[in-house]
């Protein structure tokens, strides 16, 4: 909201305006998360679709699986949701790493299955913001599948180290690592 408004002049709005417009958008997330809810019924339709014919998927199947992601990526953080937006901005880039390659092998439909699994816990348990302990844990996790130490993604628990992985290492991680 602060990039769009203006300080000074007639139409001058102040801080306590810009707050209550949050509040106001965040009050709305459960529509968000109903938003979400159904994005991830989508990638995991597209993606069972997708799976099935994993010896020759096309460009166009692993585009089709881009579509939900985005829809929760770019209002993620609006709604105080910032863990959805990081896990789908990566999960974006995963698919077009992918899409480069031109085949998705089992280990890259493990992955993919991650990624959903992982934005499913942040709807289902409504994690917002960092996530606290149970943030870092579902970005060690996950963190865990990409590096192929993990077969699946684990729900992290609550008592879950939250020194073991920060957003930044996953970061680089996603951005390091060829898929």
């Amino acid at each position: 909201m602060r990039d769009i408004v203006e300080y000074s002049g007639p139409d001058r709005v102040d801080t306590t305006v810009i707050e209550q417009a949050d509040k106001n958008v965040h009050a709305h997330s459960d529509v968000f998360l109903k938003v979400c809810t159904h994005s991830i019924e989508q990638f995991l339709q597209k993606l069972d679709k997708l799976t099935k014919q994993v010896e020759d998927p096309s460009c166009e199947e692993l585009s089709q699986l881009l579509e939900p992601i985005y829809d929760m990526r770019v209002l993620g953080t609006s709604f105080n949701y910032p863990l959805i937006s990081l896990v789908g901005n990566h999960c974006e880039k995963f698919i077009q790493n992918c899409e480069k390659q031109g085949t998705v092998n089992t280990s890259q439909v493990k992955t993919l299955h991650a990624f959903i699994s992982a934005l499913d816990f942040i709807t289902t348990n409504k994690v917002t913001g960092s996530g606290g302990p149970q943030g870092k844990g579902l970005l060690k996790n996950l963190t865990d599948v990409i590096q192929g130490k993990a077969e699946s993604f684990v729900p992290p628990t609550p008592k879950q180290d939250p020194n073991i992985v920060s957003q930044e290492k996953l970061n680089g991680l996603l951005n390091n690592k060829h898929h």
